[in-house]
């Protein structure tokens, strides 16, 4: 078990490593001088070209590659923002706790009411019940997100005005977030849900628990959900690591400074310090949660014990 662990952290640096590269060449090829937009339009080109040469964008591809990873991975140095000139590690631990807060209980709502209503449906098969949860999964699926966040400002804060539609000052400012992350999520982990329990309690194991008089609620969480968990464990894992990359669009419409504001300030900016940042915790958040899903499934289901056994 040990020795698969450290394969899974060297996959994670390595992971970790082709996204720094990846986001560091689209950055470089992109459109736009960061130095022109830290300048005034008056500036003459020869302040724009000392600016450049002091931020060391003049230099060659390779160069600039070399010397961003060293001072990311040996350094533990992101840079130094072009638009606040404040670190880019200050700034983005600063935010990251309001986008983690969203993506954790959204993530949280979604698998609750996701693996209910999956089940339902699941152990209601062709009912009305599971026409409903089969309509509601994809009516919330196909839902465009921004839309459902504007519907809920305009219902609950502006309208009934029960809700705040803004800002981070109690935690009630982050009941209309976290629901309207957590909608596309619950519908995904529901249909995955009642896939996966579809093919479990047609099993055999799951009629002789019936032929033995065990009620149904036991079979359900003893054998069928028991055996059903690995696929629907995965999707709650990626489901985890979309709401981290997609929370730019909520943390707009609620004006709160997550990290994904941060990032969509920051290319709007041209500042290549803080997106490449930003993207690189993203990454590694992900590739930890990928990771915690591996050691997971472990204590899940026996048969990737001796895998873990194995190496």
């Amino acid at each position: 078990m040990a020795r698969y662990i450290v394969k899974r952290l060297v996959w994670l640096v390595i992971i970790v490593l082709s996204v720094a590269v990846i986001i560091f060449s689209l950055m470089y090829i992109t459109d736009g001088d960061p130095a022109r937009s830290m300048l005034s339009l008056n500036a003459t080109e020869e302040q724009v070209n000392a600016l450049r040469e002091e931020l060391g964008l003049n230099d060659p591809y390779l160069v600039q590659l070399v010397r961003f990873l060293r001072q990311t991975f040996l350094e533990f140095d992101i840079g130094t923002s072009y638009r606040t000139s404040k670190p880019v590690m200050d700034e983005v631990f600063g935010r990251i706790g309001y986008t983690l807060l969203i993506s954790t209980v959204s993530t949280a709502i979604a698998t609750v009411l996701g693996v209910r209503l999956g089940i339902m449906a699941a152990t209601n098969q062709y009912s009305w019940k599971d026409n409903a949860a089969i309509f509601l999964s994809l009516f919330c699926v196909s839902m465009p997100e921004f839309w459902f966040a504007l519907m809920l400002v305009s219902i609950f804060a502006l309208n009934l005005g029960l809700l705040p539609p803004f800002g981070v000052d109690s935690w009630v400012c982050f009941i209309l977030p976290c629901i309207s992350c957590m909608v596309g999520g619950m519908a995904t982990i529901a249909r995955q849900t009642r896939s996966s329990m579809l093919g479990v309690i047609r099993q055999d194991y799951i009629t002789t628990a019936k032929a033995k008089g065990q009620t149904p609620d036991k079979i359900i969480k003893k054998h069928a959900l028991k055996n059903a968990l690995i696929p629907i464990i995965t999707v709650i894992g990626t489901q985890y690591g979309i709401q981290m990359g997609g929370s730019v669009v909520v943390e707009q419409i609620f004006s709160i400074p997550g990290l994904g504001s941060y990032m969509m300030t920051a290319i709007g900016f041209r500042d290549y310090p803080a997106v490449r940042g930003g993207v690189l915790i993203i990454a590694i958040c992900f590739s930890v949660v990928v990771l915690l899903m591996d050691l997971i499934y472990a204590f899940v289901d026996p048969r990737f014990k001796d895998q873990y056994k194995n190496g």
